[in-house]
């Protein structure tokens, strides 16, 4: 096991959940502050900068494939996965629209959480 699996492995789900939100806020090449300030509010300050700080240093790449192992990591239920899922959507609705960029990428972290 690698070592960034394992640190993946190590996010609390509200640690995953930022990171989640962090992707989908940067999904049309622009991360307003309308789309920070939905997440940082939402969650624990100290978190946010924790995993906001490694969220930039990680390619677009890097991102999913940490996302998908920490989402098999946590095991998360069926309920879990449906209000994240909300959560992402509320996330993409943050500006009032919905970019083409966005739905894509809305669509396929729905199918990652299944």
């Amino acid at each position: 096991m690698t070592k960034t699996r394992q640190k993946d492995q190590r996010w609390s789900r509200e640690e995953l959940k930022i990171y989640v939100l962090l992707l989908c806020s940067e999904a049309d090449f622009v991360q307003t502050p309308t789309e920070l300030r939905f997440i940082s509010t939402r969650v624990d300050g100290e978190s946010f900068d924790r995993i906001y700080n490694e969220y930039l240093n990680d390619s677009e790449n890097e991102r999913i494939r940490k996302i998908r192992n920490a989402l098999e990591h946590h095991e998360f239920s069926k309920d879990e996965r449906e209000e994240l899922k909300t959560e992402i959507h509320e996330m993409f609705l943050a500006n009032d629209y919905i970019s083409e960029s966005e739905r894509k990428l809305e669509e396929m972290l729905m199918e990652i959480l299944g």
